[in-house]
């Protein structure tokens, strides 16, 4: 800022801008063309901004709602494993790839854990996201990783579960339960 005679004087633009602008300005057919080519421009720049914050807006919202399908299901799916548990019931909800890996002996140890765990008293809910990753070979894959906690008559249990939405459906592609059982030296893990 310049002062004179203590006025603040505004600066001056730079002498090429100056000289840039004020040709577009006076320069009757050359300088209408550059007009419209900036006005075109500028309203395209318009358009990307408003079209890119409401592209933003809306996966910000799929995200919310991808987060709450996900949490719903651990929600629902959690509990009644632990309720009523079996390796039929965990097969049920699995995912293909669950299915391929999971043994008979991994069931059993988790039966182990349930049985000594007692019954459910108190299923404390389930913290972890959901992700959507896209890949041009394999398309979208949408994911979630969830820690849930629950308290039995005979100790507490945390499940981390691992999971996978395909068709609208989610499955479930890893389950682990560490269990700390009530009067036991250490906790207990199963998978």
């Amino acid at each position: 800022m310049v002062s004179f005679l203590g006025i603040a004087l505004a600066p001056r633009p730079r002498v090429d801008v100056y000289i840039w602008l004020n040709f577009i300005i006076r320069c009757g057919a050359w300088g209408t063309a550059i007009r419209k080519f900036l006005i075109v421009i500028g309203a395209l720049a318009c358009v990307i901004v408003v079209l890119g914050t409401v592209g933003l807006i809306y996966v910000i919202d799929q995200t919310f709602a991808l987060n709450a399908g996900a949490k719903d299901y651990v929600d629902r799916t959690v509990p009644f494993l632990a309720t009523h548990w079996s390796s039929a019931a965990l097969l049920g909800v699995a995912a293909p790839e669950l299915k391929k890996v999971v043994t008979a002996d991994q069931t059993e140890k988790i039966s182990v854990y349930f049985e000594k765990l007692g019954s459910l008293e108190k299923y404390e809910g389930c913290v972890g996201q959901a992700t959507s990753n896209f890949s041009t070979g394999s398309g979208s894959t949408i994911t979630g990783d969830y820690l849930a906690q629950a308290k039995f008559k005979n100790g507490t249990a945390t499940f981390k579960i691992y999971l996978i939405k395909r068709n609208n459906t989610w499955t479930i592609t890893g389950f682990f339960v560490e269990a700390k059982i009530s009067g036991a030296g250490q906790g207990e893990k199963g998978t």
